[in-house]
């Protein structure tokens, strides 16, 4: 049996917090006792106002209300969109690496209207309202999409002049998949079957996708992906180890381990958005409810025990969403009332609800403003002034605080 858990890097070290230096900057938060993680919301800026925003597992990114592109956390790859003196994190057992609490301008970017981040990969992406695309950070396995294998600081046009209606990253190495204006699919960097395009080898520049239907939604997780056609319905592709594919079986039992081709999800429901995690599923149907399968601890589904969710589950507690993210191994929801729930792994805080217990149902994000816009990756989000509040780890400063383990 494959054994597959992400853990925040922080807690796999160091399960209990220890204290640290503060620290101030343009638009910073000043604190004078860091904790390793942020088990509630914190503002990130004082004075910056975001339209987007957009987490990863490391370092988090906003396109603020004036245009202009902001990143914080790791830059061990140009991530951050810049090479100014930062702090340097040494985690212990981790190489010692450059990174900020305090949003760092990307100063040659454009103006984004959306952007995604791949968790593990160390990458950012952003679309304009005019549709082009452009990619920094972390790049050798050509997960930038400019044609080349290598690593940039600077924003990078995506190769194609493409207009992008849609794009997404992969929870871990920076796959991108997305959707042209014109309604066509295309991907870049490393497959690992997360093309849905029958296995084939990757590239650094975007390859035209045929899924045999065409895909209104879809997202990327760590092995597999999701995408929902006109009609709302679901299609998964790739790993089924446990389940993420909604067939009704897992390759961890014994069913079907993977597919490189779409196959439908089972169910009747109609969804309207979807969202995929590292080892699980979840999406929106027309009422606003969540349904999620895969991995049975983030499926939060009350009462189940499985370790694998093989059809889509109703998420407990009868709540109506607006919005859906998913993280590593938890997911959580936006309510029209601004309210945000979370369900999954805890450890680092990821759940916003003042512990780090695990939650098998949705629990509610312990915050003192109501949000309009969440994250794609789940642990930040807007409040309708454009503040941006996140939450969960904070081992690189990405929860926009300065880190404890920050020199």
């Amino acid at each position: 049996m494959r054994i597959e858990m992400i853990l925040p890097v922080a807690l796999v070290l160091l399960i209990t917090a220890c204290g640290g230096g503060g620290g101030t900057g343009p638009g910073g938060s000043a604190s004078t006792a860091q904790p390793l993680d942020y088990a509630t919301p914190v503002l990130v800026s004082e004075t910056l106002r975001f339209a987007v925003l957009e987490g990863s597992q490391a370092h988090t990114c906003g396109t603020a209300t004036d245009g202009s592109t902001w990143c914080w956390g790791q830059n061990e790859y140009g991530e951050l969109g810049t090479s100014a003196v930062l702090d340097r994190c040494d985690i212990p057992g981790i190489k010692l690496v450059d990174c900020t609490g305090t949003p760092q301008r990307v100063a040659t970017a454009p103006a984004f209207a959306s952007l995604t981040s791949s968790l593990g990969g160390g990458n950012t992406c952003g679309i304009t309202a005019q549709g082009a695309s452009w990619c920094w950070g972390f790049g050798i396995g050509g997960q930038l999409g400019d044609g080349r294998s290598a690593n940039s600081v600077q924003p990078v046009a995506v190769a194609g002049a493409l207009q992008w209606a849609l794009l997404r990253k992969s929870t871990s190495a920076g796959t991108a998949c997305g959707l042209t204006l014109a309604g066509e699919s295309w991907c870049w960097g490393p497959n690992g079957n997360l093309w849905g395009n029958g296995g084939s080898a990757g590239a650094a520049s975007p390859v035209r996708i045929d899924w045999g239907r065409s895909l209104v939604a879809l997202d990327l997780g760590e092995q597999h992906g999701c995408g929902l056609t006109s009609s709302g319905q679901a299609w998964c592709w790739g790993s089924n180890w446990y389940g993420q594919l909604g067939l009704g079986t897992a390759g961890g039992s014994g069913g079907l381990d993977k597919s490189t081709r779409p196959l439908r999800v089972l169910g009747a429901q109609v969804f309207r958005s979807i969202a995929a995690g590292s080892d699980h599923s979840c999406a929106l149907d027309d009422a606003g409810a969540a349904w999620c399968w895969g991995i049975g601890s983030a499926v939060g589904s009350a009462g189940n025990t499985a370790i694998y969710v093989g059809t889509p589950q109703a998420v407990a507690g009868s709540h109506v969403f607006t919005a859906l993210a998913s993280g590593q191994l938890h997911s959580c929801g936006l309510t029209a009332a601004g309210v945000i729930w979370c369900w999954g792994q805890n450890l680092s805080g990821a759940l916003g609800d003042g512990t780090h217990t695990d939650a098998t149902v949705p629990v509610r994000v312990q915050a003192s403003v109501n949000f309009t816009q969440l994250a794609h990756r789940a642990n930040c989000a807007l409040t309708a002034d454009g503040q941006a509040w996140c939450w969960g780890d904070n081992s690189y400063g990405q929860a926009g605080r300065r880190s404890t383990y920050a020199k």
